[in-house]
C-alpha cells in the first residue's frame, strides 16, 4: 500500500513508525500491525517567480561585455528593455503574443551572483527568508547564472542545472533564523516579522511588492520535496 503526503512545512522531517489496521472485506475482523521502519524527507520552500527586470539588473553589467561576442544560438527568452530589435524572434513572438528574443551562448556566460540571507534579531521565523532566497537563487540558476548562497544554516556554491538547484533548495529547506557574516554580497535578503526584503545596489525592495508588480515569466513550479528513500508504505 502507498499513500501520498502533502508537506505543510519546509524542513527535514521523519516519517514512521506506521500503524496499519487491516480488515476483511466484510469488516468483521481486523488486525493491527506496526511497521517499525522510519524514513526522512526534505520539504523545500515554495519558489515564487522573480521579475526578469530585477534578475537581469544583478548581472547585466557582466553581460554587456560578452553580449557583443555573438556566437551560437542558445535559447529564447522574454524581451527586456535594452535588448536589440534584431534579436527579436518574430515567429515565437506572434504565437505567444509577447516579445521573445534570441539569446546567444556568449550571453549566458555570466558572472557569479552572491546572495546572503539573514533575519532581524527580533525575527524567530525564517520561512519568509527561505522562500525569498530560494526563489531568487533558483530563478538566477534558470537564467544560466551561477550563484553563491549563504544562509544561517551554511553556504553553497551552485552552478546552473539540477544539481545546483537541489543544493540551493536543500540549504533553504533547513535554514533557521540568524545573521550571516558576508560583506558586500550582490543581494542581501532580510527576513523579518512582516516578510522579506531584497537589498541590492543601495536600494531595498519588498519581496511582496516585487511579486505584486507582476511578471511576464512563466510561473516557477514549487519545488517537489526530495525523499531519501521510496515512499513509506502505510494505510
Amino acid at each position: 500500500m502507498s499513500y501520498r503526503l502533502r508537506y505543510l512545512r519546509r524542513g527535514s522531517h521523519e516519517l514512521g513508525p506506521v500503524r496499519v489496521t487491516a480488515t476483511d472485506v466484510f469488516g468483521l475482523f481486523e488486525r493491527e500491525v506496526v511497521v517499525d521502519d522510519a524514513d526522512t524527507v526534505t520539504a523545500y520552500p515554495v519558489c515564487h517567480p522573480v521579475p526578469a527586470r530585477f534578475r537581469r539588473g544583478l548581472y547585466a553589467d557582466d553581460a554587456l561585455g560578452v553580449s557583443r561576442q555573438r556566437g551560437q544560438f542558445d535559447r529564447l527568452r522574454e524581451y527586456v528593455r535594452g535588448d536589440a530589435l534584431r534579436d527579436v524572434h518574430w515567429p515565437t513572438t506572434a504565437k505567444r503574443d509577447e516579445i521573445v528574443v534570441k539569446e546567444f551562448a556568449a550571453e549566458t556566460r555570466r558572472g557569479r551572483v552572491s546572495i546572503a540571507g539573514e533575519t532581524t534579531a527580533a525575527c524567530e521565523d525564517a520561512d519568509a527568508l527561505a522562500e525569498a532566497a530560494a526563489s531568487l537563487a533558483v530563478a538566477l540558476l534558470d537564467d544560466g547564472v551561477p550563484v553563491e548562497l549563504t544562509l544561517p544554516a551554511g553556504s553553497v556554491s551552485a552552478e546552473p542545472g539540477p544539481r545546483g538547484r537541489r543544493a540551493v533548495l536543500e540549504l533553504a529547506a533547513v535554514t533557521g533564523p540568524g545573521p550571516v557574516a558576508v560583506d558586500y554580497p550582490d543581494v542581501r535578503v532580510i527576513g523579518d516579522g512582516d516578510g522579506a526584503t531584497y537589498r541590492t545596489g543601495g536600494r531595498s525592495v519588498s519581496v511582496a511588492d516585487l511579486r505584486a508588480t507582476g511578471s511576464d515569466d512563466a510561473p516557477t513550479t514549487p519545488a517537489a520535496p526530495v525523499q531519501t528513500r521510496p515512499e513509506v508504505d502505510g494505510p
